[in-house]
């Protein structure tokens, strides 16, 4: 009897420190500030009203999946090598928008917020997947035979850049983690460039854009309608590595 209830004790004792150490280890906790979000309705709003508020400070955006293990990747690497690295005081905003591009959820954002460990960013939800086409249109993303779907986008915009027009202006600098696009012309992600690159822009607050052909270069408009436009196309992962990473199904892409 007595070694049973010594037994029962142990097993107590470890299940209270076991899980005692599995909510350690999270660096930040979930909180409202850090988690709450706002949906995008059809003229990219609050988003839009946010970028223009925001004109003196230089405004980095990230366009994911809350679900994909790649933009999971990006993000963590955002927070760690690029925001944790910059000056308490340093004037810079970031906007984190949410596309359910391989099934992601605002159920999702939680966790993908919390990898950033700041609360510098705003997240936004874009329930219909439309802002992914509009900045694939604003980023050229034509790779010469389709239009590649904007997601597991790292942009950076100027402190002086000002959203005028429907769609989002183009920005200083780009990076991505997609397939099917001329990685000459659009770098892939490298979160050290990427925080390099940040750190030029706020040095210098009318910096030179990055090479992105003008929008009159831009093969004739296609129809929005996904759907029916079979010249859309998601993420095609750029390596075996890469697909046995994240296997990615678009939005009615494809």
């Amino acid at each position: 009897m007595i070694r049973s209830k010594l037994l029962l004790a142990i097993t107590l004792s470890f299940g209270a420190f076991t899980l005692g150490a599995c909510g350690h280890q999270s660096n930040a906790p979930v909180t409202a500030a850090n988690t709450a979000y706002v949906v995008l309705d059809g003229e990219d709003q609050p988003l839009r009203d946010d970028f223009n508020r925001d004109r003196g400070f230089v405004r980095l955006m990230f366009l994911v999946d809350p679900r994909c293990p790649e933009c999971l990747r990006g993000i963590e690497d955002m927070g760690q090598d690029v925001l944790a690295k910059l000056p308490k005081d340093a004037p810079v905003k970031v906007y984190v928008v949410h596309e359910p591009v391989i099934g992601g959820a605002t159920r999702d954002i939680p966790a993908a917020a919390e990898l950033l460990h700041t609360t510098l960013a705003r997240q936004y939800w874009n329930p219909t997947g439309d802002f992914g086409r509009q900045m694939s249109k604003t980023l050229n993303y034509w790779n010469g035979h389709r239009w590649v779907y904007a997601w597991d986008t790292w942009l950076i915009y100027s402190a002086d850049a000002t959203w005028e027009g429907a769609s989002p202006p183009q920005p200083a600098f780009l990076m991505h983690q997609l397939g099917g696009l001329d990685n000459t012309k659009f770098p892939f992600l490298d979160s050290k460039v990427f925080a390099a690159k940040v750190n030029a822009v706020l040095a210098d607050p009318k910096p030179t854009r990055t090479s992105l052909e003008k929008p009159s270069q831009l093969v004739p408009h296609f129809s929005n309608d996904v759907e029916n436009d079979d010249r859309w196309i998601s993420r095609q992962p750029a390596s075996a590595e890469s697909r046995s990473r994240c296997c990615c199904t678009a939005i009615g892409a494809c």
